[in-house]
């Protein structure tokens, strides 16, 4: 196989080039599917991220299989995650916010995450705005692209940091909220005080 075109192809956004290399992540990170659960889908998007940095950077050809490159980068991530998770464990839902209880809350939960989600909107920048937008409208990433003036694979790169941007703007706002006020309670004298 010439990796130098097949690797041309992955730069312009080919989308069987682009499927293919997804799949071969996707068989890379197997192993590694119960530890990674939900967050296989984001590992997939920030291998492709590495690959592209990469790439874009190292203009010397690929001397050595690109399968072989996805594969050593996609094990990488996957471990690097698992390391993170055992020092970092995620936090679940305790089991009177999971499915089965009343409706109020849920109601209340999604009021409060609207208001949360139009704040950080707001807080990211102006292209990360426009590319959501579009993305919602139902562009797709080629649409988005020509438009954009850039190629499908640098959108897909802008389309990850902005999500990671969003993400960590997030939990800043949440933290923010949590911090914000603080309990007061009530003295033998009437006055209140903080705790």
């Amino acid at each position: 196989m010439n990796w130098d075109l097949f690797t041309r192809h992955y730069l312009d956004g080919d989308i069987e080039t682009l499927s293919q290399v997804s799949e071969w992540i996707l068989q890379a990170t197997y192993s590694f599917r119960q530890k990674l659960g939900d967050a296989r889908e984001d590992l997939v998007q920030s291998v492709h991220q590495e690959l592209i940095t990469y790439l874009s950077q190292n203009h010397q050809s690929i001397e050595k299989s690109f399968k072989a490159l996805v594969w050593r980068i996609a094990t990488h991530r996957s471990i690097d995650w698992c390391r993170r998770q055992s020092r970092h464990p995620s936090e679940d839902l305790p089991p009177d916010l999971q499915d089965g209880h009343p409706q109020a809350l849920q109601k209340i939960l999604s009021a409060e995450s609207a208001a949360l989600v139009a704040r950080v909107m707001m807080a990211v920048k102006k292209e990360c705005r426009d590319i959501w937008l579009r993305i919602a409208a139902g562009d797709s990433y080629q649409e988005i692209a020509s438009a954009l003036q850039i190629s499908a694979g640098s959108l897909r790169v802008k389309a990850l940091r902005c999500r990671n941007q969003a993400k960590e703007i997030r939990q800043r706002l949440e933290k923010k909220l949590l911090t914000k006020a603080p309990f007061k309670r009530h003295n033998h004298q009437g006055d209140a005080h903080d705790l």
